[in-house]
């Protein structure tokens, strides 16, 4: 997917979820949540389709604040 397609702020999470992705084995959960992550974010819309408490749960692990997620998800729709 074309970075100039998906929002900035998908952007940067994708990218952020490749980088965590890159601190663990390939065969650890955490590099395949990661991993997801990112495969998820490179698409565009995704966050139309994901239920929000999915998408909640994602903005969590790749680092949020919690008081954001509503703003961050707002961007992201």
């Amino acid at each position: 997917m074309n970075n100039q397609e998906l929002p900035q702020i998908q952007v940067e999470l994708r990218d952020k979820a490749q980088n965590l992705a890159k601190n663990y084995d390939e065969t650890s959960n955490e590099f395949k949540k990661y991993n997801a992550i990112s495969k998820i974010l490179n698409e565009s819309h995704c966050f139309s389709y994901i239920p929000m408490e999915r998408a909640y749960a994602m903005l969590r692990d790749l680092g949020v604040e919690e008081d954001k997620f509503g703003e961050v998800y707002g961007q992201l729709v």
